[in-house]
């Protein structure tokens, strides 16, 4: 990992202890890079930041161990529709 490189993940780090979501796109701003540094600097740093939905969180907010249940999901808003 290059320095440039380190010191953008450690800001990005940083940013996501403070906010715990940032958006690629304000990021790539704040980080003063383009969007898919941003990405390729999140593949390299899975263990730490994800990337879900156009968001960047801490790969600890990420629940792995619940799964996706389609039945639950579809009736959760049934009430509203």
């Amino acid at each position: 990992m290059t320095a440039r490189k380190a010191q953008r993940t450690a800001r990005l780090i940083h940013l996501l202890s403070e906010r715990r979501v940032i958006h690629l796109s304000e990021a790539a701003t704040l980080l003063g890079v383009s969007e898919m540094t941003v990405r390729r600097d999140i593949a390299t740093n899975q263990g730490q930041i994800a990337f879900l939905g156009g968001h960047i969180l801490a790969a600890a907010e990420i629940d792995t161990d619940a799964p996706y249940e389609l039945a639950t999901a579809a009736d959760s808003h049934a009430a509203a529709k």
